[in-house]
C-alpha cells in the first residue's frame, strides 16, 4: 500500500508517490521497572534523591568510570568496599537511567538557559563552600562544548533518538553483572563501552543540569 503526498508549489506541482515503509513508525510503551508510580509521574525528585541523598555528582561520575575501566580493561573498582555497595548504586543508576528518558521532552524554561553561569550549573550548597575553580570544577561537565549546559533536556532527546532506553538499561545492567559478579564481557561489549562511558556520562550530567536548575522547588529560576 501507498499513500500521497502532495506538494503544492504553483503551476510546477508534483505529486510524490511513497512506500508505507516511510509512514509508520514502530512505537514502543516503555514501563519503568525501578520507579514508583508516584515517580513515574514526577522523576524530577528521582534526580534530587540521587544527587543529594546518594551521588553528588563527582561522587557519581566515579564511579561510572571505575564501571567501564572492568569492563574494558577487567581493573577492579575502588568505588565500593563490598559488593552490596556495587549493587545498590547499580540500581539507583537504573533509576536515574528511567528518570531521564520520562523527562526528556519536559524542558521546562528554567531548565534552559542563555547564558551559563555558575548558580545555574552548581548546587547551591557547593557555591556556599567556595566560588573557586577548584570547588566548583568536579561540577561542570566534561564536554569541550560550553553549549552543552544550556538545555540539558536536548541533550537527554539526542541520545534518547539515537539509542533505545532498553537497549541503554540492558547495556548498564551488563555493566552491573560484570563488576558485582566480577566477570569479563564479550569483546562487543569492551569494543563499545568507550563509547557507553560517554553516553552514560552525558545522561548524568544533563540530568544532573536539571536538578541543579529545579532545586529551588518551585522551577522559577530565570534564564540566565
Amino acid at each position: 500500500m501507498n499513500y500521497v503526498t502532495n506538494y503544492n508549489i504553483g503551476n510546477g506541482s508534483r505529486t510524490i508517490i511513497a512506500s508505507e515503509v516511510n509512514t509508520y513508525t514502530t512505537v514502543q510503551l516503555f514501563i519503568p521497572q525501578h520507579l514508583s508510580k508516584e515517580e513515574e509521574q514526577n522523576p524530577i525528585q528521582v534526580f534530587s534523591q540521587f544527587f543529594e541523598t546518594e551521588y553528588p555528582l563527582p561522587k557519581a561520575k566515579i564511579a561510572i568510570e571505575d564501571m567501564a575501566l572492568k569492563v574494558a580493561y577487567d581493573i577492579p573498582p575502588l568505588s565500593w568496599n563490598v559488593k552490596e555497595q556495587s549493587i545498590y548504586f547499580i540500581i539507583q543508576f537504573s533509576r536515574l537511567l528511567e528518570a531521564a528518558y520520562l523527562i526528556r521532552n519536559e524542558s521546562k524554561i528554567c531548565w534552559k538557559v542563555e547564558k551559563i553561569s555558575k548558580e545555574n550549573m552548581v548546587p547551591k550548597k557547593v557555591l556556599n563552600k567556595g566560588r573557586n575553580l577548584e570547588t566548583i570544577f568536579p561540577y561542570l561537565l566534561n564536554s569541550h562544548d560550553p553549549q552543552d549546559c544550556k538545555d540539558p533536556c536536548l541533550n537527554l532527546q539526542a541520545i534518547f533518538f539515537d539509542t533505545p532506553i532498553q537497549e541503554l538499561l540492558d547495556t548498564f545492567r551488563t555493566w552491573g553483572k560484570c563488576v558485582s559478579a566480577n566477570l569479563k564481557v564479550d569483546k562487543t561489549q569492551l569494543w563499545n563501552s568507550h563509547l557507553d562511558l560517554r553516553i552514560f556520562t552525558i545522561i548524568l550530567e544533563s540530568s544532573h543540569l536539571i536538578y541543579v536548575r529545579s532545586q529551588n522547588g518551585n522551577d522559577q529560576l530565570p534564564a540566565g
